[in-house]
């Protein structure tokens, strides 16, 4: 029976999408350097592996299980660049956003971060606490 390690790293939105090479210390004291080309992509919980380099069998030590590597993907804060125009930079390297024909009637919204503490699920998830103003509500002025 074969014996399988896991371990977890983080790497940044940066490394998950253009690459990386990242040392990782095995338990039999080699250093293996994981790479990962541009473009092939890491997405958040993704798992990897290595065949044959897990923990070896109990009786036969020179088989070896799998190493598997769940990755955590770092994003950067909100607003991390000081310029829209980089975003915009950004936004050229990706496949346009789609475009959608919107109803005569539609409205547009914007999506606020989530806080558990603040709005209670109440009411059918409806409901929030009456601390908070119409504007940090995301409701209408008036």
């Amino acid at each position: 029976m074969f014996c399988y390690f896991c371990c977890f790293r983080t790497i940044s939105l940066n490394e998950a999408l253009c690459g990386y090479e990242i040392p990782l210390k095995h338990l039999d004291g080699r250093t293996l350097i994981l790479k990962n080309k541009p473009g092939d992509i890491i997405t958040p919980d993704c798992i990897r592996g290595i065949v044959g380099e897990g923990m070896p069998q109990r009786r036969h030590h020179d088989l070896r299980g799998n190493l598997y590597v769940k990755f955590d993907v770092e994003f950067p804060n909100d607003h991390f660049l000081d310029d829209d125009v980089k975003y915009k930079l950004i936004e050229t390297a990706f496949p346009p956003v789609r475009k959608v024909a919107y109803p005569s009637n539609c409205e547009e919204v914007s999506l606020m971060e989530y806080d558990e503490k603040r709005y209670r699920g109440g009411r059918g998830g409806q409901a929030y606490e009456e601390d908070g103003s119409d504007e940090e509500m995301g409701g209408h002025h008036g």
